[in-house]
């Protein structure tokens, strides 16, 4: 929230449109309880992928238990083969790794999300009055006449593990 209370006062966010969450994953079929910070601080081991920002997030926050390996992929083969409790990601590329190594992602359990991202189509305090007013309006028509859930449920199956 903080984030996105200094964005509002450097820009004009129009409209948003899409919020990105990374979360730890772990199998459904596991009983490994990851919904709060103290369960996923407590599982055995986490892969995460080298040298992201996403690697260097958790080191800060204080995570002992954490297996960097190379690659996305690695980390998803991994958890599924049973050779760490979890792996931390978020959703897209993890689909995209599960469907490129042809796992089931339906097996997959969402569990404690720390980050989340939002996007916006934004412009700078220094634009004019009209053209923000213009774009405001535009980002409105856009979702009120469903186009926009649209596009998102045209690639949600690609984009978003099932419920």
């Amino acid at each position: 929230m903080k984030i996105i209370s200094k964005n509002i006062k450097k820009y004009h966010n129009i409209l948003n449109i899409i919020s990105i969450e990374t979360s730890f994953y772990t199998l459904k079929d596991s009983k490994k309880n990851s919904k709060t910070v103290d369960e996923v601080k407590n599982l055995k081991g986490i892969c995460v992928w080298l040298d992201s920002v996403l690697n260097k997030y958790l080191i800060n926050q204080g995570f002992h238990n954490l297996i960097p390996v190379p690659t996305l992929n690695q980390c998803v083969n991994m958890l599924f083969t049973g050779k760490v409790d979890a792996l931390y990601s978020s959703e897209a590329p993890l689909i995209k790794s599960a469907k490129a190594l042809d796992l089931d992602i339906t097996k997959l359990k969402k569990g404690y999300t720390p980050m989340r991202v939002t996007f916006f189509l934004a412009l700078t305090k220094n634009a004019s009055k009209e053209y923000v007013k213009k774009l405001t309006n535009s980002g409105k028509q856009f979702k009120s006449s469903g186009r926009y859930d649209e596009i998102l449920d045209k690639y949600k199956k690609d984009l978003f593990l099932p419920q």
